[in-house]
């Protein structure tokens, strides 16, 4: 996107004036960019072949993308022609556009499957399955739609991202562009009421602040993700907000995405899972299992009760950490929410994917005495992760007697002797559990979870 700053209008900018044809240039858009495109065919846009950097997923593997506003190919023939396994599904609004698309002698077109629609009227899920692309491209289209028709626009297109996965990548102008500085300066004022200019061609041209485009994106269920340098969005994910009742009169809110996501979700600790609720139970009901210590939770995900519950029994220091940076910023967002339950300066989030060695020094450095409790709830579910698990754990576990590892998890695909046998290996030995935290556990866990504790070999040798 052009540059996010503002410009102000040149001094002696006329006032703006409203078209005196304004709604044949709104109703009308397919005809001008027809004969945009009968007179300047494939000649007027160049190739971006720069996409491809600037979103490194779209050159990566299978995929599916979704082109509205395709144009003649500009977008989609270099992201073929760059992924071999890509394939395309394309619209405009413009006939002309559409037919030189099919037109285009890449080999790649055998991969698209191209249309001509109205994005602001006609249902996308006509030509293609609801909810099934991995990307969308909207490279300067959204300014080229009346003002009034953008959120439609919008809410059409992400009907057909996945869920959890699926991305909008948006390129368009910003507020302050200097063609926009033109047409303010213009003595042929050619703007419509609600913010276009229309341009000598017909076609029309809007210009966004980040603030305005950031609120129409979020309206039509997307957030923002800066994550390739530019507005990412994804599908809002259904996140629905809770008040859970962990006991003593404590209430946690927590905004997780809903669990009919699960089966699609990359990033599944944007979810909260169950385990997490009974062991912030048990540590309302046994403090002294907590009080005074320094905390650290492994496996966090987005969920804030496990943070929030331990700073109300009274630790010194909690440390949530989780290897997904999403999960990690949602968790920050939750924690917001219990501001009044918790010292914020006490509760931090840090990036920990078990085994990374960089930053498990990155910890260590800025921790250096290590852990006296380590917790962590439902992360005991893939085998093949627990080694690295334990690993980590044991690094960052203090070397006190009573340093523990306390961990609560509903038994999935990895049995209990599988556990025990990675926490061995790794130099943990299980430890015993009290007499009031097992009672108060049994209560909280009514059979259907599990509770282990571990310690270091080295200290009970």
């Amino acid at each position: 996107m052009s540059q996010p700053w503002w410009l102000a209008p040149p001094l002696h900018a006329p006032p703006a004036q409203q078209h005196p044809y304004p709604d044949t240039f709104r109703d009308k858009t397919d005809h001008f960019w027809d004969r945009f495109y009968r007179d300047n065919q494939r000649s007027f846009y160049k190739d971006r072949h720069y996409l491809g950097t600037e979103f490194p997923e779209l050159s990566q593997g299978p995929c599916k993308l979704l082109e509205v506003g395709c144009g003649p190919g500009n977008t989609a023939y270099p992201l073929l022609e760059s992924n071999p396994d890509m394939q395309v599904w394309a619209c405009d609004t413009s006939e002309e556009a559409v037919g030189l698309f099919k037109a285009h002698p890449s080999p790649a077109r055998a991969r698209t499957s191209t249309w001509v629609a109205d994005i602001t009227k006609d249902d996308l899920r006509e030509h293609a399955a609801q909810a099934s692309m991995d990307f969308c491209t909207m490279i300067f289209v959204l300014s080229a739609i009346p003002q009034s028709s953008q959120p439609k626009a919008l809410r059409n297109v992400v009907t057909m991202l996945k869920p959890g996965l699926g991305c909008l990548l948006f390129r368009d102008y910003a507020a302050g562009d200097y063609a926009q500085q033109r047409f303010l300066a213009s003595a042929h004022q050619q703007q419509l009421g609600d913010g276009s200019f229309v341009r000598g061609d017909g076609t029309l041209a809007y210009y966004f602040s980040q603030e305005e485009l950031r609120k129409l994106l979020e309206a039509a269920g997307l957030h923002e993700d800066m994550g390739f340098g530019g507005l990412y969005g994804r599908p809002d994910l259904q996140a629905e907000e809770e008040v859970l009742d962990v006991g003593g009169g404590l209430q946690i809110r927590c905004r997780c995405v809903s669990r009919e996501h699960r089966n699609t979700l990359q990033h599944t600790g944007l979810m909260r899972w169950e385990s997490s609720l009974v062991l912030a139970r048990l540590l309302r009901s046994c403090p002294s299992l907590i009080s005074g210590r320094r905390v650290l939770e492994v496996g966090s995900g987005a969920s804030p009760l496990v943070s929030v519950a331990a700073q109300r029994a009274g630790a010194r220091l909690i440390v949530s950490t989780d290897g997904s940076l999403p999960a990690l910023t949602s968790l920050s967002k939750n924690l917001d929410l219990n501001a009044s339950q918790v010292v914020i300066e006490r509760a931090r989030t840090r990036c920990l994917c078990w085994g990374d060695s960089a930053q498990l020094a990155a910890l260590l450095r800025e921790f250096p005495t290590g852990f006296d409790r380590i917790l962590g709830a439902d992360i005991l579910y893939v085998a093949e992760a627990i080694p690295d698990l334990f690993v980590s754990v044991k690094a960052l576990l203090a070397l006190t007697p009573q340093a523990l590892v306390v961990l609560a998890y509903m038994e999935r695909r990895v049995h209990e002797a599988a556990i025990l046998k990675a926490a061995a290996e790794a130099g943990l030995t299980r430890a015993p559990i009290n007499e009031d935290v097992e009672d108060a556990w049994s209560t909280h866990a009514e059979g259907l979870y599990r509770l282990l504790c571990f310690q270091k070999m080295s200290v009970t040798s």
